[in-house]
Formats: C-alpha cells, sequence, structure tokens
C-alpha cells in the first residue's frame, strides 16, 4: 500500500533523466551508503578489537548497533529468529533496546542540534529571517 501512495507523488511530473536523476540523487546515495557501511564497519570491528577480548561477548554483538540504529525495531523485531539459529537469542531483545536508544538519541540530540542550528544562523529559515532583518533596516 505505501508503495502506491509514494509511487503517486510523481503523477504530473517530467521524468528527469539518468543523469539528472544520478545529479540529484547521487550525492544522497553516496553519503547513505558512507554511514549505512560505517556503522557496520566501526560496530564490528569495536567488537571484535575491544568488547570480544575484553567481555567475551557474542561476535554477533557487532550487528546491533547497527540492526537497531538503521534497521529500527522492525528489522530487530524481524531478525529475532536468525539471532536464536545462529545461537544469540539475546540478540533479538538487545536489537530491539538497540532499536529504542536510537530512536531516543535522535529525538533528544536531533531536537538539541537543530536548537543550536537555529540559534547560530545556520538553518535556512534562520537565514531567512536575518536576512529580511537586514534587508529592512
Amino acid at each position: 500500500l505505501i508503495n502506491i501512495i509514494f509511487a503517486t507523488l510523481f503523477m504530473g511530473t517530467k521524468v528527469p533523466t539518468i543523469k539528472q536523476a544520478w545529479k540529484l540523487a547521487g550525492p544522497q546515495l553516496a553519503y547513505g551508503q558512507i554511514l549505512a557501511w560505517g556503522n557496520w564497519t566501526v560496530a564490528t570491528l569495536f567488537t571484535i578489537i575491544l568488547l570480544r577480548p575484553a567481555f567475551d561477548v557474542n561476535e554477533l554483538f557487532g550487528s546491533l548497533f547497527p540492526v537497531g540504529f538503521e534497521g529500527g525495531h522492525g528489522t530487530a523485531a524481524g531478525l529475532k529468529q536468525s539471532y536464536i539459529n545462529l545461537d544469540f537469542p539475546q540478540g533479538a531483545d538487545l536489537a530491539v533496546t538497540s532499536a529504542t536508544i536510537g530512536i531516543l538519541i535522535g529525538i533528544l540530540l536531533g531536537t538539541v542540534v537543530v536548537n543550536i542550528g537555529q540559534h547560530m544562523g545556520w538553518t535556512y529559515s534562520s537565514w531567512l529571517a536575518n536576512k529580511d532583518d537586514e534587508d529592512g533596516d
């Protein structure tokens, strides 16, 4: 159902060429891939280098951060049987916990960052407000 809703967003608009679409979407695609692969790489290396030797955690522990933060609650719940099959039954609950922490951090830290950005004039709306103030003087 959601595919139908999103598919109708572009009704009546000209479909861009592949070159135009790549120019518009390419940077966002690259940024998303860097973040996604970075999450997996950092979490896995952190687990291998520090957590496994120090705390003898399961090797799948490294997947909890990206599964929870990137995938969210649905992905974490969907992977429950996989964690069980791979002898890490605690992984399902830990992944859901990671998703919850991810939402909380996103909301709290995001609110702080947006407010700081607005106050410092880093947002488009604050730039417009400053521009209008300068034009009005």
